[in-house]
Order: C-alpha cells, then sequence, then structure tokens
C-alpha cells in the first residue's frame, strides 16, 4: 500500500523517479525526473495498480467467501511473479545502478510474490486455525 500511495502523493523515498532510466525528450537516457509524459502516466498507473485491488482485498477478506478471498490475491499475486521476471529479462537496463540494483528490485517483487502465495493458500480461515502455528499461539 506505501508504494501506492507513495507513487500518488510522490512521497519522498517511495517516489524515486530516479530509480528508473528513461529516454528523454533529447533522446538520451538518463534518470528519470517524473516530468515526462510517460513518467506521470506511469506514476498514477503504478498507483491504481497498488491501490485498485486493495478495495476487493479488504471487502473479500472481510465478507467473501474462500474463492473470493482467493481471487482477490490473484493480481497482486500475477503482478509480482511477472515483476520479478521482468525485471530480471525482460528490461534488466531499465533501472539505475546507482539507485536500485536488480538484485534488490527482484527480491522485492519476489518477496511479495511469497506473501500474495501464502496468503492465497492460507485464504481458507479453517487451515489457518488447524496449523501448528495458530495451535502454538494459544
Amino acid at each position: 500500500m506505501s508504494g501506492g500511495l507513495g507513487f500518488l502523493l510522490k512521497i519522498s523515498g517511495i517516489y524515486r523517479p530516479d530509480a528508473y532510466m528513461i529516454i528523454g525528450y533529447d533522446g538520451i537516457m538518463a534518470p528519470g525526473t517524473g516530468d515526462t509524459p510517460f513518467e506521470i502516466c506511469a506514476t498514477y498507473v503504478f498507483a491504481i495498480v497498488y491501490l485498485g485491488p486493495l478495495v476487493g482485498m479488504v471487502y473479500a477478506q472481510t465478507e467473501g467467501s474462500k474463492v473470493a478471498k482467493r481471487a482477490s490475491i490473484m493480481m497482486p499475486l500475477v503482478y509480482h511473479i511477472a515483476s520479478t521476471v521482468g525485471v530480471l529479462y525482460v528490461f534488466p537496463h531499465a533501472l539505475n545502478p546507482h539507485v536500485a540494483s536488480l538484485s534488490m528490485a527482484a527480491g522485492m517483487h519476489v518477496f511479495y510474490a511469497a506473501l500474495f502465495a501464502l496468503l492465497w493458500y492460507y485464504a481458507d480461515d479453517s487451515k489457518l486455525s488447524n496449523s501448528s502455528i495458530a495451535n502454538k499461539s494459544q
């Protein structure tokens, strides 16, 4: 959520346009400034991709069935799996090496993909209540 709000509100430290290499108006690849039309559009797309599914996830987690819970988790799960592949194989030169590394970006997406995979697996409350983790805390 912080990524989406950080991009939308341009919070310093979270919103880092210089982490991405872009082709500027002069045709030269350089760190982003956040001022080109593509960067402005990408900022809002990133925010929507992060914040949009949260509404469905919160609703499904409080009111939904097992299927609804799992369906709401699929979008961020697929997004982070695809982002991991993208960072490593499709656009490895899109990151500014002085600000962000491939291992940092891929590691973050792998972490979130694993987190959403666990959430998807434990979408059925009975699995969590019968697990050894839940029993140890009681």
